[in-house]
């Protein structure tokens, strides 16, 4: 009598789409952990469940792999930002410093790609963080030309408080500053408002 074979497995074939999109959620996974300057392909890989030659089939090094990933966060500013050109100028900045601030809060990627753009010079970080620039532009116009009879520049003073922001939000797991602990979800409502608070304190007579 014959024995019975087991039945053989058919082997799933993965397009091309669903392996990069194992890698990039997997790469979020790390990055989360770990940052963008300690993943490694080994470790990337390893939590798609890819094969080494899989990726290297795909992308020519790790900072290729990287180019195309974070070029989904080049938009991340625009995307964030809720704005209506219709609204009252001051309406909308308050809008426009709460959705950054929640944005940003949310999104540990892209807490994890600033931190990266600070502490490494290359090709990547450049084009991401001048690509936020340009995609703020019509809104930094905007203003500029709405606030162009106050005495204070509005691209200077939205500079300071925008990186404000991003530092306190980055810096937050750290230390307090200023002896406030903004780890402390009451201290970054606080922090979002009184940001709204001298933006308007500032621009309080732009239609003089």
């Amino acid at each position: 009598m014959e024995e019975s074979k087991a039945p053989v497995k058919k082997r799933i074939r993965r397009t091309k789409k669903d392996i990069e999109q194992r890698l990039f959620d997997a790469a979020l996974n790390v990055i989360e952990k770990v940052g963008f300057s300690n993943l490694t392909i080994k470790a990337l890989t390893k939590e798609a469940k890819v094969e080494p030659p899989v990726f290297y089939n795909r992308y020519k090094d790790l900072s290729d792999f990287l180019d195309v990933f974070v070029r989904k966060y080049d938009y991340w500013l625009n995307d964030s930002i809720k704005f209506n050109f219709k609204e009252e100028p001051l309406t909308n900045i308050s809008t426009v410093i709460e959705n950054l601030a929640d944005s940003l809060l949310d999104n540990v990627c892209m807490q994890r790609l600033l931190a990266w753009e600070l502490s490494e010079d290359n090709h990547i970080t450049r084009r991401t963080s001048q690509s936020r620039d340009m995609n703020s532009l019509r809104l930094t116009e905007f203003f500029n030309e709405t606030f162009k009879n106050c005495d204070i520049n509005f691209n200077h003073a939205a500079s300071i408080i925008t990186g404000g922001i991003y530092y306190l939000i980055l810096h937050r797991d750290r230390s307090s500053v200023n002896f406030i602990d903004y780890s402390k979800p009451e201290n970054l409502d606080a922090m979002k408002e009184t940001a709204k608070k001298i933006l308007v304190k500032i621009f309080d007579d732009y239609d003089k």
